[in-house]
């Protein structure tokens, strides 16, 4: 499977922008980027077309990264990649309970983005 359709979800708007604006130059569609797990999951939902979901771990609104990530690997085989700023015990913990399709830290080098992708559409 090729992954092509990508929904980005991240409240820092200035990574949220540069993300999405690598990620076309490089040839992807960006379908939605939001900054709150709410709106993104209804995004998710009502899209079908999604092919990979990039998220960060805290963000604005109630539902967070994990929890939103949670119910989108419930509901379909999606994956999930996480970036995040925090390399603490209990969050890496709680991502690898998921088991996320990757987890990249911040600062976020674009390289590393293209590699995950690359990987996901190999063994997908």
């Amino acid at each position: 499977m090729k992954i092509q359709n990508i929904m980005i979800v991240e409240d820092e708007a200035i990574l949220a922008m540069d993300l999405q604006h690598f990620l076309k130059r490089e040839g992807y569609n960006v379908e939605g980027v939001f900054a709150d797990g709410n709106r993104a999951l209804d995004f998710f939902v009502s899209s079908g077309n999604l092919d990979l979901v990039i998220t960060d771990i805290y963000l604005s609104g109630e539902l967070d990264g994990i929890e939103m990530a949670k119910v989108i690997m419930r509901r379909s085989n999606v994956p999930v990649i996480f970036i995040t700023g925090y390399r603490d015990f209990l969050t890496i913990s709680k991502l690898t309970e998921i088991n996320p399709a990757a987890i990249i830290f911040k600062p976020i080098h674009n390289h590393d983005i293209i590699r995950h992708i690359h990987n996901l559409s190999v063994s997908l």
